[in-house]
């Protein structure tokens, strides 16, 4: 059931619901987030860090949640944005 309603979910969001989208974001944000404070160690820049993440991911809404892995892009996508913070950050 829980894989169900996950397929539901991202079939929405492909289609462009704002408001699966914020679901999802809420879901997530913990885990995104909790990843880039580990890598920069600063509040501030690990939330906007993770802001980027979801940012990218809903420029390109139809590319990463029509694939079948999309939690995988998630991760390819905030791992990509942080090796664009410079060195001193890390």
């Amino acid at each position: 059931m829980q894989e169900s309603k996950q397929s539901d979910t991202t079939t929405r969001i492909a289609n462009g619901d704002v408001h699966a989208f914020a679901h999802f974001f809420r879901q997530q944000w913990p885990q995104v987030y909790g990843t880039a404070l580990h890598l920069t160690r600063d509040p501030e820049q690990a939330a906007d860090l993770a802001q980027d993440v979801f940012a990218k991911l809903w420029q390109e809404v139809g590319v990463y949640f029509t694939a079948p892995h999309f939690l995988l892009y998630l991760c390819e996508i905030h791992h990509r944005l942080s090796l664009s913070l410079p060195r001193s950050s890390l």
